[in-house]
């Protein structure tokens, strides 16, 4: 892989975060470009990668990048840091993706908690991006110049956040944002959450969001219990998904299960690579050799 080779050999030209600092020096982190940057963990597109950070990027193509996931938590930490011209909406985000990167790196084999954590991250990355996804983030409408945040806002009503276990008492915490369009991320802390691991909440406008559930499932398992009555659309996201689209369509107690295909498309050019599916090919590799 080009980048980390460069990371280690570099021939004694600049290091990755004198790139990565560079950024910043020659004014090119603004939240418009940082979305556009985010934009190409799902495009691949060259033309959108800050021209100091394209030696950390794996190449694909002439025009076709993919992030390396050492580089892009340094990327998006120090423009969090250090980025003066970044709104602090937009700081928050970075950081809570590099948080969620970190985990998916830091997570026990077979846990479940390292597919969680890069799906909270993309869905994060998208929402920044303004990616929405036909498939599994159909949010409908214009999100074009939404706002994001990532477990707020929420009306604790005298709890703690760890105390909320089902998704029906959890929406009654959802509270409207200050700015409309908007997409929030909530991921329940609590590991006895019953009825999904990620909750996606939408408003269009002022009036009461449209909520996502999201199952994660690092195998091939469905849910054993009927998905909740007060999302309106819910997902099982399983690791070892179903090839066929028509399985796209394929519900079973109002769960929607997206294939293969569609869940590598969500996870974009770079994400594609980092999932449970591709954890299963390295690992048949390995044994081979």
């Amino acid at each position: 892989m080009p980048a980390l080779i460069f990371s280690v050999r570099n021939g004694g030209g600049p290091k990755p975060i004198e790139l990565i600092t560079s950024c910043i020096s020659q004014g090119l982190v603004t939240d418009e470009a940082v979305r556009r940057l985010l934009g190409t963990f799902i495009t691949g597109r060259a033309a959108h990668v800050m021209a100091p950070l394209l030696p950390l990027m794996d190449t694909v193509a002439s025009d076709t990048v993919r992030w390396v996931p050492y580089h892009m938590t340094n990327v998006l930490s120090t423009f969090a840091e250090d980025g003066s011209a970044l709104s602090e909406p937009v700081k928050a985000i970075l950081l809570n993706i590099v948080n969620q990167l970190t985990g998916f790196k830091e997570a026990k084999c077979l846990s479940g908690d390292a597919w969680e954590r890069l799906f909270v991250a993309v869905l994060l990355i998208r929402s920044l991006s303004r990616q929405v996804d036909e498939s599994i983030l159909p949010l409908g409408g214009d999100y074009s110049n939404c706002s994001v945040s990532f477990n707020a806002p929420f009306d604790l009503m005298g709890k703690t956040y760890e105390a909320f276990t089902e998704a029906a008492e959890f929406a009654k915490g959802i509270v409207a944002p200050e700015h409309f369009p908007h997409i929030a991320v909530y991921f329940p802390p609590n590991a006895q959450f019953k009825d999904v691991d990620v909750i996606v909440a939408c408003w269009k406008d002022a009036r009461s969001p449209t909520l996502y559930g999201y199952q994660l499932k690092e195998g091939k398992q469905l849910p054993d219990r009927a998905a909740p009555s007060v999302l309106a659309k819910t997902f099982v996201i399983r690791g070892k998904a179903a090839g066929s689209p028509r399985a796209s369509s394929a519900t079973r107690a109002g769960w929607m299960t997206p294939s293969t295909a569609e869940i590598d498309a969500f996870f974009g050019v770079s994400g594609l690579h980092w999932t449970p599916a591709k954890w299963a090919e390295l690992e048949q590799t390995e044994s081979k050799q």
